[in-house]
């Protein structure tokens, strides 16, 4: 969950684009528990403080980039679903050039 989802029970569109960005990790590291070794109960001192998830092995630099972007502390910071919606497009568009 988001930030302020843990501390004011607050949910939006932009605690959705912090989920969202949870739910391609745990994708790209094929279903492990995100914060697998944070104490629940500081789970909100952890993120406050600016801890993360760590890059999954064999995630694309631009892929992480995109999910950290998801995980910015100010709800404004984080991108909006149709900027999500576009870099994906162009990031599986750019994939043809590697495979």
């Amino acid at each position: 969950m988001a930030i302020e989802a843990l501390m004011h029970k607050r949910f939006s569109a932009a605690s959705d684009v912090w989920a969202f960005g949870v739910t391609l990790w745990e994708m790209m590291t094929m279903g492990q528990q995100p914060y697998a070794e944070v104490d629940p109960f500081e789970m909100t001192a952890y993120l406050q403080e600016g801890y993360r998830i760590a890059k999954p092995h064999n995630c694309p630099d631009e892929l992480f980039s995109l999910m950290a972007c998801c995980w910015a502390l100010a709800p404004d910071d984080r991108p909006k679903f149709t900027q999500l919606l576009t870099y994906l497009q162009n990031f599986y568009m750019a994939l043809g050039r590697y495979i």
